[in-house]
């Protein structure tokens, strides 16, 4: 009788242990399929989004190299004018000074508005330097102001040291600054080895 109850209680024990091991299977294999289709529809978003945020980087990228090539054209045309009015060889024929003086006063105001307002797009280090650069060439025109101002008033040395000062500062120290500007914009176009 003993071997009977438990024959019948192994029995028992047996069907329950396959009901649950069937139960056990079964929703492993719903869960799986849930994971499954949950794991896909995250995979889709996250792809969706980062088509997305590709776009909108390659966007802002392209906008930045918009920026950087008008502002070095801005750039070039104020040290163009700059360089006319500093330079110690005035042509006969040539724009008279003030003239001269009031078109760099005009190019370098352009190009620091521009560069003001577009500043976001360069990193705080190329916005310290393009800074540097601005203020130098705001002291050469300002030395040339004081010079043309002493020349205007009959006080020709001084108005050749100011003058001297601004030609010095034209061919000694802007030339450094802007090659340390122009390398960090041939960084950011990726064509700093070629």
């Amino acid at each position: 009788m003993i071997s009977f109850i438990n024959n019948e209680v192994f029995k028992e024990l047996g069907v329950v242990a396959i009901v649950v091991a069937g139960v056990v299977w079964l929703a492993k294999n719903i869960f799986k399929q849930i994971m499954s289709k949950e794991l896909e529809s995250f995979k889709s978003n996250l792809e969706k989004e980062s088509v997305q945020f590709k776009i909108r980087y390659e966007k802002i990228q392209g906008e930045r190299l918009l920026v950087i090539k008008e502002f070095y054209y801005k750039l070039v045309e104020m040290e163009v004018e700059i360089h006319s009015l500093v330079s110690l060889f005035q042509p006969v024929g040539s724009q008279p000074l003030e003239e001269k003086k009031k078109a760099a006063i005009n190019k370098f105001s352009r190009c620091t508005k521009y560069f003001k307002k577009n500043k976001i797009f360069f990193n705080k280090e190329l916005s310290e330097k393009i800074d540097k650069l601005l203020k130098l060439h705001k002291n050469i025109l300002k030395d040339m102001d004081l010079s043309l101002w002493y020349k205007n008033n009959g006080v020709q040395e001084d108005h050749l040291k100011k003058w001297m000062s601004a030609y010095d500062k034209v061919n000694k120290k802007l030339p450094g600054i802007k090659t340390l500007i122009e390398n960090e914009f041939r960084k950011l176009l990726g064509i700093e080895n070629e």
